[in-house]
């Protein structure tokens, strides 16, 4: 049985090597890297006060009408960022920590798994309730470019 899971595992692996290339469109490029650095992580800039952000990845539609983009967001342990808004419609995925996001005035609570919608004009404050661990989140942001 052991042997079945290694080679299973390592078929899996070949196939997901094999088909990389394939499952970015044309143009997608990480974000911030070029060349021989194409690999590197990028750092997190501050957004706005007390919020974090970086662009891992974006690529665009064939027509060039909307661009999708993957950032990272962070809030410290114990922050409260000032109220930022997002350049398009967004998800956002609690990855780590816990708090509160206020959009437009009305609370959602943030925990591991959980998922928010931010529309492109809403206003949020992200409040991280855990003196020890920062909240981290992965934002899906797609812009309309038209």
């Amino acid at each position: 049985m052991r042997h079945s899971v290694t080679r299973l595992c390592s078929a899996s692996l070949l196939a997901v090597v094999a088909i990389w290339p394939s499952c970015f469109p044309a143009g997608a490029q990480t974000a911030g890297t070029t060349g021989a650095n194409r690999f590197a992580v990028p750092k997190y800039e501050r957004y706005v006060k007390g919020l974090l952000v970086r662009s891992v990845f974006q690529a665009m539609d064939p027509q060039r009408r909307y661009r999708a983009e993957i950032w990272g967001l962070l809030v410290g342990p114990g922050q409260r960022s000032e109220e930022a808004t997002l350049p398009g419609e967004a998800v956002l995925l609690v990855r780590a920590g816990r708090g509160v996001i206020s959009i437009n005035g009305k609370n959602q609570e943030l925990a591991l798994g959980r998922a928010v919608v931010v529309q492109h004009s809403d206003k949020f404050v992200i409040e991280n309730l855990d003196p020890h661990q920062a909240i981290s989140m992965r934002a899906t942001v797609v812009r309309t470019l038209e």
